[in-house]
């Protein structure tokens, strides 16, 4: 490391860091942290989660997930050309695009992982990079929000619990537990 050490982020207590359950290896694992903390100290602002799912926005895996996905947005920006030099492309991404990342974040498609990797911190990501790209392309920074909505709403819908007749958020559920 590059004299001091960078806190992990953890999926939660008692659990290993994000990054070893994802695979990363050390040197993608202290870039990826670097990042995360260099958006972090900018104070960033970001989109507002639409009101059906708002009860998310304290969860702490949200809040990483907004970072990461920041990170993220800033990193599909950037390509390499052939001398190994970083160029920023000044192409606005077509609404398709936007689309489909909000898809994968999302329905992440390798199951392994979509298990591994919580709800929460997948809709934080989609709202961090929505939020970098509504600076030039609000259209389609809110269509995406959009469509993230629809994918989502479905599972994250509070539900009442017969037994205690109080809204439990679908996220929060232990099944076999009472």
């Amino acid at each position: 490391m590059s004299g001091h050490e960078i806190e992990p982020f953890y999926l939660y207590d008692d659990a290993p860091p994000l990054w070893y359950e994802m695979g990363l290896t050390p040197d993608v694992k202290e870039s990826f942290l670097i990042g995360m903390h260099v958006i972090k100290a900018q104070k960033l602002s970001y989109m507002t989660l639409p009101k059906n799912i708002t009860h998310i926005a304290d969860d702490p895996l949200y809040q990483v997930g907004l970072l990461a996905g920041r990170l993220c947005y800033r990193d599909y920006l950037h390509s390499l050309d052939a001398h190994h030099n970083i160029l920023r492309s000044p192409e606005p991404l077509p609404l398709q695009e936007v689309l489909d990342v909000v898809d994968v974040f999302i329905r992440i498609p390798d199951r392994y992982l979509a298990v591994l990797i919580p709800l929460t911190f997948r809709i934080g990501a989609v709202v961090g990079f929505l939020s970098g790209l509504k600076v030039s392309q609000s259209r389609e920074a809110y269509a995406g929000l959009a469509v993230m909505a629809g994918l989502v709403t479905p599972l994250l819908v509070p539900f009442v619990d017969r037994q205690e007749h109080s809204a439990v958020p679908a996220g929060r559920l232990q099944v076999g537990r009472k």
